[in-house]
């Protein structure tokens, strides 16, 4: 009996012992159950120092950005259920609202948080139940509550041509992506994870540029039209008084002439006063 337990209790510990080595072997598809910057699976050494948007700009935390999934070609968008999904949008006449509109939000531990405009809140990940969401309520110039740990994430470089990726800071190799139905979720890598972030301050600023030029060159137009208009009024005048001299010096020879001979008179003096007519009438 007494080696029977013994057995047994080295079986146990065998057991352990190999539950133990397949822990340490296969951990690289673990996640953390709790934050710990010295936590094996946590990555904040990646941050976004490096990493540019579209115009291979260095991020910020101070522009909006519109965030492109590349394999589908769609935006992310916030929805009232505080679901992330997706839309397409015509970038060469670009209809943005607020639910497409992200910052990010430096946390001063190499994490990053991605605010949304439209919902107020940050992008957060929940890996066990392959969800994505948005966490409300939350000030974009602040930095996350050391609690909000789902909603930490590294922004890192994935490709050429500025090509990025949001990786989890607290689940291992867990990045968001985008389902070909248009649904975001937790994926570990791959082309459905590669996103680009579009400086829409960029373009606002570049579309009221465009308006001040327009609205320069438009207003050369009226001022080139206003000065056409009183130079056109001027000549018109000079003409009119021209004419008005014309018609009182007919008048003057059609009163002192025989009836016989104002016929050609009387015929100068109607279409002298038919042509004061036409000119006044132009200058208005």
């Amino acid at each position: 009996m007494k080696y029977l337990i013994i057995h047994k209790r080295i079986i146990l510990l065998i057991l352990v012992l190999v539950f133990t080595l397949s822990l340490l072997q296969y951990g690289i598809t673990l996640y953390s159950t709790f934050y710990r910057p010295s936590a094996k699976d946590v990555t904040l050494v990646e941050g976004f120092t490096n990493v540019t948007d579209t115009n291979g700009v260095p991020l910020n935390t101070k522009d909006e950005y519109v965030i492109l999934n590349v394999a589908h070609n769609k935006v992310l968008q916030t929805r009232s259920d505080n679901s992330i999904k997706s839309k397409f949008v015509d970038f060469s006449n670009p209809v943005i609202d607020d639910n497409m509109i992200f910052q990010i939000i430096d946390n001063g531990d190499n994490t990053q948080g991605i605010w949304n405009k439209g919902r107020k809140g940050v992008l957060g990940m929940d890996d066990a139940n392959s969800r994505t969401y948005v966490k409300q309520p939350m000030e974009t110039k602040s930095t996350l509550p050391s609690s909000w740990t789902w909603e930490r994430f590294n922004i890192i470089n994935y490709g050429p041509d500025n090509v990025v990726a949001i990786k989890s800071a607290f689940y291992k190799n867990r990045y968001y992506y985008l389902h070909s139905n248009g649904n975001t979720r937790v994926g570990q890598g791959g082309n459905w994870e590669r996103m680009k972030f579009i400086n829409y301050t960029a373009i606002n600023r570049k579309r009221l540029d465009e308006y001040k030029k327009n609205n320069k060159r438009r207003q050369q137009y009226d001022d080139r039209r206003i000065a056409i208009n009183i130079l056109s009024r001027k000549r018109n005048e000079n003409e009119i008084n021209r004419k008005q001299y014309e018609l009182d010096e007919a008048i003057v020879t059609h009163d002192n002439q025989t009836a016989s001979n104002s016929v050609n008179t009387q015929s100068t003096i109607d279409v002298l006063k038919t042509e004061i007519g036409r000119l006044i009438s132009n200058s208005y």
